[in-house]
């Protein structure tokens, strides 16, 4: 029964951070270089910012803290487009690294609970970066990952 109760606090920590409001936070995005893996850190990574140590060292790219007096993204037409649509293909790249985290934290069952936590943390990350370019689709994603910590939740009883 040890895994029920992990799996009820990862449940807990997956609905706190789902529940929790967004922070203002410059985000730091950059390839690892040992996994090829795409890092998004609220953190700079150690050479960021050092003209010594960058040398050999994947390219950072600092995305800024939407304050809450910038305009929202640009919204597309009413013929039915996507909301994010107007944002480019960045937005794109976000959206299919949360599904492959949705996906790999549904599949992720009987993972380490420090993996599983790291992914959880990776998509809330994420999350909250797609909902800073489209707001407009914030309801639709929580409702997806709701319905992911109803499977889970079911799934631990």
């Amino acid at each position: 029964m040890p895994f029920q109760r992990i799996a009820k606090n990862v449940l807990a920590v997956l609905v706190l951070g789902l529940c929790a409001g967004p922070a203002l936070a410059d985000l730091y995005r950059w390839v690892d270089p040992e996994t090829g893996s795409v890092k998004f850190s609220s953190y700079p990574p150690p050479w960021y910012g050092d003209a010594t140590k960058e040398r050999g060292q994947p390219k950072v790219e600092r995305i800024p803290a939407q304050s809450e007096g910038a305009p929202a993204p640009a919204q597309a037409g009413a013929e039915g487009e996507k909301a994010g649509a107007a944002a480019g293909p960045g937005l794109e790249a976000l959206e299919a690294r949360r599904k492959a985290l949705l996906k790999e934290i549904a599949e992720g069952a009987g993972q380490s609970p420090e993996l599983f936590k790291r992914r959880i943390q990776a998509y809330q990350a994420v999350a909250d970066e797609m909902d800073k370019a489209d707001p407009a689709g914030a309801q639709a994603r929580a409702a997806e990952a709701r319905a992911l910590l109803e499977n889970l939740a079911r799934g631990a009883q």
